[in-house]
């Protein structure tokens, strides 16, 4: 066939003929066309093949690349709002608790320790398996009474071996419930001789009913909560030039009350380092109220530890003298 009549336009070559057309035809008519619209005089360079795929490769290199490091920042993100603890080793334990003549329990004793607990059918016995700071054994029988009822049947325990909180080391168990409750309960020294479960941060205690936290009275509190960003100015902390505000989520009712924190104060400078790098943090703070503040509205007073798990220092004292040179 002769070819020299077949139209020299890029896409006008009828689908009949393409089948007949040699390869090698095709490549002639483009370079036809590539005179014919730019100019003969002009050379129109062109990528090879190998140049193509090289650069095909690159880019899924590339690709690739971005995808793992978006990955792998995704999961540190997760992980810092999850709070979960750094996992240490057992040769940490010994010398975090060099002074304690109890051995460290293993998998197997953390989880019978948890399922002690869920067993007692006193506050006596509840006592010799737990730590408490702020409840007495009488008030911890009731509050894990009344929260068994409500989470319901254990149905999986996982132990995720050793972890720190707030300068020592503790065993962590995570519960989950057959109503969908999930829960931590986090093992540590009861005194040189026992271990015993954090009842408290496990039942996410606090030292004033939810009921009273809403009413518009003078309270004052402890606190389990998760923080996070937020700006609502109103009432005795409209200027946001003096104050900071957080939203304060509880667990298990999903409450939100708002927080708000002297700039610059020790509270504030503890709040900064625990949300360096997350959206979020559990903490454990004293917050307070007055009647002349808008429902829910709670000043901050200090931020007693970092996650749910109180240790004898005040997280927040660490930081007295970083807020003194912030305010000359």
């Amino acid at each position: 066939m002769n070819y020299k009549n077949v139209d020299r336009k890029i896409g006008t070559v009828p689908a009949e003929l393409r089948s007949e057309i040699p390869t090698s035809s095709f490549a002639k008519i483009r370079r036809i066309y590539d005179r014919n619209s730019h100019g003969s005089g002009r050379k129109i360079k062109r990528k090879s093949r190998g140049y193509k795929k090289f650069r095909m490769s690159l880019g899924l290199v590339f690709v690739g690349v971005a995808a793992f490091f978006g990955f792998a920042g995704a999961k540190l993100i997760y992980a810092r709002i999850t709070e979960e603890p750094k996992v240490t080793t057992f040769v940490d334990l010994e010398e975090q608790h060099e002074q304690a003549s109890a051995p460290h329990p293993d998998k197997a004793a953390c989880l019978e320790l948890v399922r002690e607990v869920h067993a007692a059918n006193s506050a006596e016995e509840l006592r010799s398996f737990t730590v408490l700071r702020r409840m007495n054994a009488e008030q911890a029988f009731d509050r894990l009474t009344q929260w068994k009822k409500d989470a319901g049947e254990v149905d999986v325990m996982d132990w995720k071996g050793s972890v720190e909180n707030n300068g020592f080391s503790v065993q962590m168990v995570t519960v989950c419930y057959n109503t969908g409750e999930k829960t931590i309960a986090y093992i540590r020294l009861k005194d040189r001789n026992h271990w015993g479960v954090d009842l408290e941060s496990m039942l996410h205690y606090c030292s004033e009913p939810m009921e009273k936290l809403l009413s518009k009275d003078e309270v004052s509190a402890v606190v389990r909560v998760l923080v996070s960003p937020d700006f609502y100015y109103n009432g005795e902390f409209v200027e946001s030039k003096d104050w900071i505000n957080v939203s304060m989520l509880f667990p298990g009712n999903y409450e939100k009350l708002q927080g708000y924190v002297k700039l610059d104060s020790p509270s504030h400078q503890a709040l900064k380092e625990l949300m360096r790098y997350r959206k979020a943090a559990s903490v454990l703070l004293e917050i307070s109220r007055s009647t002349s503040m808008l429902p829910k509205q709670y000043e901050i007073k200090s931020v007693i530890a970092k996650g749910w798990v109180e240790s004898d220092e005040v997280f927040s004292d660490q930081f007295q003298k970083t807020a003194r040179s912030g305010n000359n």
